[in-house]
């Protein structure tokens, strides 16, 4: 419980470092007409395992507020659950990771073992967090998943809440960059 608190709060500061190390991917069914879709709603309630959300209340607030920022610039309109078109929901994981890096030396008279010289190694052992924004569009009449975006990246030392809302920000910008699809 201690480790899941642990990356829970940990997701703060992801909130997914800067852009230049921020892996997006996204899918789609292509036999979507997007461009059919003029309402959304954004599902506060679901409850997914390992969701690190649903413990971080000021960031989900923010997440969904940058969702919802996003959504209307490209010209949808927030609605009740029961009258829109898409409804969307949005959720979050952390996962531990682990790195290895193996350096090598030489030393002696021409560099190398071959001219009288030694080589030797060393591999250094990295443990990191990388944790993961998934948002996910549904079409609410057929209640079938249309369109899925997640976002990964390496956590940082808790930030101010400032800067994690523009981080939060760009990373939502940067995932549904790709919503609706170009075809």
């Amino acid at each position: 419980m201690r480790l899941f608190i642990h990356l829970s709060f940990g997701f703060a500061v992801l909130i997914l470092s800067a852009c230049s190390s921020f892996d997006v991917n996204t899918d789609y069914d292509p036999s979507t007409d997007f461009a059919s879709f003029k309402s959304y709603y954004l599902k506060p309630d679901v409850k997914i395992p390992g969701d690190v959300l649903q413990n971080m209340e000021f960031d989900r607030k923010r997440i969904f507020d940058a969702i919802e920022r996003e959504l209307q610039s490209k010209g949808l309109e927030q609605a009740n659950e029961s009258s829109a078109d898409l409804i969307v929901v949005s959720y979050a994981g952390v996962k531990e990771k682990v790195n290895l890096n193996t350096y090598g030396y030489s030393a002696g008279p021409y560099w190398g073992p071959y001219y009288g010289g030694s080589y030797s190694t060393q591999t250094v052992v990295t443990h990191y967090n990388e944790g993961t924004l998934h948002i996910d569009i549904m079409d609410a009449k057929a209640k079938s998943l249309i369109w899925k975006g997640q976002g990964t990246a390496v956590m940082e030392q808790t930030r101010s809440p400032q800067e994690r809302q523009q981080i939060i920000d760009e990373a939502v910008q940067e995932i549904l960059y790709y919503f609706p699809p170009r075809r």
